[in-house]
């Protein structure tokens, strides 16, 4: 929408909040990918509270949970707060888990860690006495 079409600041803020709200929960996705958290959650037999799933993992608790809180964010995982449990709907599954292919939209989100990488190298490019 641009401002011709009647867009405020207040609304190309808001897009851009989004935006990068987006950009966290791809690198999130990513690391679900790359830890295995997908494939443990793809395990599961029913609702698991974080502590439940980072022992299945042997991972962290901590890291798990708030890696979980961006999956809820996302509205990847659905998360049941009177019970405290994370659960990943089956129909989900195949857009995220890596065997899907280049299909996966897990494996995809790998590209954006990769491009997060090298992004500082990428810049030093632009500018006229930089890498060539």
């Amino acid at each position: 929408m641009s401002q011709e079409k009647g867009e405020t600041a207040d609304e190309f803020g808001l897009r851009m909040v989004k935006t990068v709200s987006s950009g966290f929960v791809t690198l999130a996705m990513s690391m679900g990918v790359r830890t295995g958290l997908f494939r443990h959650l793809a395990s599961m037999d029913g609702p698991k509270t974080s502590a439940q799933i980072a022992e299945m993992a042997n991972m962290k608790e901590r890291y798990v949970r708030e890696w979980l809180a961006v999956m809820v964010t996302g509205q990847i995982i659905d998360y049941d707060k009177e019970k405290k449990t994370y659960f990943l709907p089956k129909h989900r599954l195949s857009a995220l888990l890596p065997d899907a292919g280049m299909s996966s939209i897990g494996n995809m989100s790998h590209l954006m860690s990769q491009v997060a990488r090298v992004a500082g190298d990428v810049e030093d490019c632009f500018l006229a006495d930089g890498p060539k």
